[in-house]
């Protein structure tokens, strides 16, 4: 009886420290696959422009999705990146964007990740580019970019 009750308080405190939504959540019934993704969290502001985040798992893969509210050009393009910045100077660079080629206003691009790259890295900025230029944003978020991706694990 005393396991029962420790594990559901266990349970209960884990969804407390890492309460973000998910936006799916859900075992692909004809595939089996696992489907997770968050929410998305703004995380960094410049002026009036915010931009916003939402990590992705299918099984062993995982992603990361990014947009803003500043028109950067499209999402797709050859040449777009984001790159994280850690408070102690690392850098983590993501230079492959998959998403399909949208022009439009806060079209979303996606990068695949490794999550070893991503483990006690305290990010302190995100540089964000799309096809007409960056901007860097200082990372302002209610959680860490660890607690987004223990929400997905």
């Amino acid at each position: 009886m005393k396991q029962i009750i420790l594990s559901l308080g266990l349970a209960f405190l884990s969804t407390i420290s890492f309460s973000q939504e998910l936006r799916m959540n859900q075992v692909d019934e004809f595939t089996g696959k696992t489907i997770k993704v968050t929410k998305s969290y703004s995380v960094g502001k410049v002026g009036s422009g915010k931009l916003f985040m939402s990590f992705r798992r299918v099984d062993d893969s995982y992603g990361v999705e990014f947009w803003s509210t500043t028109d950067q050009g499209c999402s797709g393009a050859n040449d777009n990146y984001v790159i994280f910045l850690s408070d102690d100077g690392t850098t983590i660079s993501l230079n492959k964007d998959l998403a399909d080629i949208d022009c439009s206003d806060m079209a979303s691009s996606v990068y695949m990740i490794d999550l070893a790259d991503f483990e006690n890295l305290n990010v302190s900025k995100i540089r964000f580019a799309q096809s007409d230029g960056y901007i860097d944003f200082v990372f302002e978020s209610e959680y860490t970019v660890q607690d987004h991706l223990n929400a997905i694990k």
